[in-house]
């Protein structure tokens, strides 16, 4: 660390040489005197001792979201052809742009997916019923299509999942 004084003299500046602990209370204590090392104002009259305290903030996101929960469940079966939604909840909000990759269905069966005040849920309406007995694979931020990821810019690891509609609707 190095401390330099502004041209004036009325204030000065740490500059530390390495980052602080993340979510730590860090004391400091200026000592007044006239040793060297110590503060004093210009006339050489020793500053009174100050101390405080200062709290670290808990660093950068740097954990990627989850898919929490997905309606229909995954492995779900016996989904009613009916089904008024698709929709997936994740561990964090999410930025508002979605990745998602159908097989069994495409995206004539939904309509423009909306997302939650909160930015956790994404709900894809559908439009039309489903194909009876189909069984729907979804790929959440596919390889080829990903871009899903939180607000720290942490992206969501590719996720699939299935459901399987009624036979009988």
């Amino acid at each position: 660390s190095t401390f330099e004084w502004s041209p004036d003299k009325k204030w000065g500046r740490f500059s530390l040489t390495k980052s602080l602990p993340a979510n730590t209370s860090i004391g400091w204590t200026l000592h007044g005197g006239s040793q060297p090392g110590y503060f004093s104002d210009i006339a050489g009259n020793p500053l009174p001792t100050t101390s405080g305290s200062l709290q670290t903030s808990a660093g950068p996101d740097t954990t990627p979201p989850t898919l929490v929960s997905s309606n229909p469940a995954n492995g779900a079966t016996g989904v009613p052809t009916s089904l008024s939604s698709i929709s997936f909840t994740f561990s964090e909000p999410m930025l508002p742009t979605y990745s998602v990759y159908w097989v069994g269905i495409d995206s004539s069966y939904h309509s423009t997916p909306a997302w939650s005040v909160d930015w956790k849920t994404i709900t894809f309406p559908s439009v039309k019923s489903l194909p009876a007995g189909a069984t729907v694979i979804w790929t959440l931020n596919h390889p080829l299509y990903g871009g899903m990821g939180d607000f720290a810019g942490n992206l969501l690891l590719t996720t699939s999942g299935s459901f399987t509609t009624r036979v009988n609707p």
